[in-house]
C-alpha cells in the first residue's frame, strides 16, 4: 500500500484555494490542478508499506501524536517549486507559527517509525500542491503574495493512495489527534484573527 501521512485543511480553506486555483488557470495553462478534495499539506511519505504491518503501524502513529502538540499553519504565498526555470509544482508556502511543534511531530513519528523498519526519505519543507506542470519549460514567476491564512491542526491523517491514470484517489485509513495544549496568547490571537481568506 503506498501511504502518507498530511494535514488536511478545514473545508472553509479547502473552498477558498478551490476559487485560487480558478483564478490562476487563467494565468497558468500549462498547469495540471490538483482535485479540491485531494488538497493536503504532506507530513511524511511513507512509500510502499505491507499490509501486515499496519497495526504496528497505527500504534506507532498514535503513539507519535500523544507526544506532540499541535500545529499552527499560515499560508502566506505562491511559489514554484523547485525553480521558474525548472518548474515542477505550483505550491503554497506554509510557515510553523507554534514552531517547532511541526518539526518536533516530523521528529516523533520518525523515531516511532524506526524500528518498524520504515525507511523515509529527507524531509522537504512544508508546502501544499496546487498543481504540477505539465512541461518543465521556463516560466516568467514572481512569488505572488496571498492574503494570510491560519489555521490550528489537532489531527493528521494517514492516507492510501491508488495512481490511476486520472491521476490519484486518496483513501482515508485513520485520524490521529496531538494532544491538548496552552499555546501564547500571541499564536491564539493571530489564529483567531485570520480570516481564512484567499
Amino acid at each position: 500500500m503506498r501511504l502518507f501521512l498530511a494535514f488536511t485543511p478545514p473545508p472553509q480553506i479547502i473552498n477558498d484555494l478551490g476559487r485560487l486555483q480558478l483564478t490562476l488557470k487563467k494565468q497558468l495553462p500549462s498547469v495540471r490542478w490538483v482535485c479540491k478534495k485531494n488538497l493536503h499539506l504532506t507530513i511524511e511519505f511513507l512509500g510502499n508499506i505491507e499490509e501486515k504491518l499496519l497495526p504496528q503501524l497505527t500504534s506507532s502513529l498514535q503513539k507519535a501524536a500523544q507526544e506532540s502538540p499541535p500545529v499552527i499553519l499560515k499560508i502566506s504565498q505562491i511559489t514554484v517549486i523547485p525553480s521558474t526555470s525548472n518548474p515542477r509544482v505550483l505550491a503554497l508556502k506554509v510557515l510553523d507559527l507554534s514552531a517547532p511543534n511541526f518539526q518536533n511531530l516530523r521528529k516523533n513519528i520518525r523515531s516511532e517509525l524506526k524500528p518498524l523498519g520504515i525507511k523515509l526519505k529527507r524531509p522537504k519543507p512544508p508546502h501544499l500542491t496546487l498543481g504540477r506542470f505539465k512541461t518543465r519549460h521556463s516560466i516568467n514567476w514572481a512569488p505572488l503574495h496571498i492574503t494570510p491564512t491560519v489555521w490550528r491542526t489537532v489531527s493528521f491523517t494517514l492516507f492510501q493512495s491508488r495512481l490511476t491514470p486520472k491521476g490519484p484517489i486518496y483513501f482515508t485509513h485513520d485520524i490521529y489527534s496531538t494532544y491538548h495544549f496552552s499555546y501564547t496568547s500571541k499564536l491564539k490571537q493571530a489564529w483567531q484573527k485570520s480570516h481564512i481568506m484567499l
